[in-house]
């Protein structure tokens, strides 16, 4: 009888010790999962036709961005990330936003706006926020920080 229970133990070590290393091998293999260094959520996005014979598409959207994590490092792989999700963008501009309050609801968007109004544009900003442009190979980042200071760089 001993002899048997020791014979069903061993056979589960045996059985338990082949799905562990199968179970080892299969997740070594399995892609990994991907997991952005920064929270961010896409409000907006839309394709603009183009205007003429000259224009090109271009593709308009909104983002909130964790105020965290508005950096330039972090702004340039939202960008990558953007470009990555709108392949066939022939021009884009991201409007990136750190402060939820700053965003127009659906609502607020579909009311008329005034073209010529001007705005003020001496008041430094209340929260960071930046805008992203693309056009062919040319990639531009103009960040908009709340202390009224601003940085602008091409890559």
């Amino acid at each position: 009888m001993k002899l048997l229970i020791f014979s069903a133990f061993v056979s589960l070590l045996v059985v338990a010790t082949t799905l562990s290393a199968a179970a080892q091998e299969k997740s070594r293999n399995a892609p990994q999962l991907f997991r952005s260094p920064f929270r961010y959520v896409i409000v907006y996005s839309d394709a603009e036709k183009p205007g003429d014979k000259d224009d090109v598409s271009r593709t308009v959207v909104e983002v909130l961005l964790e105020p965290r994590a508005f950096t330039d490092v972090n702004l340039r792989k939202l960008f990558d990330l953007l470009q990555a999700r709108f392949p066939d963008a022939h021009a884009m501009e991201v409007f990136v936003y750190t402060d939820l309050q700053d965003i127009e609801t659906p609502e607020e968007r579909d009311e008329p706006k005034i073209s010529d109004a001007e705005l003020e544009t001496t008041a430094p900003n209340e929260k960071n926020n930046a805008l992203l442009s693309s056009s062919g190979k040319k990639r531009t980042i103009m960040m908009f920080f709340a202390n009224g200071r601003t940085k602008e760089f091409t890559f």
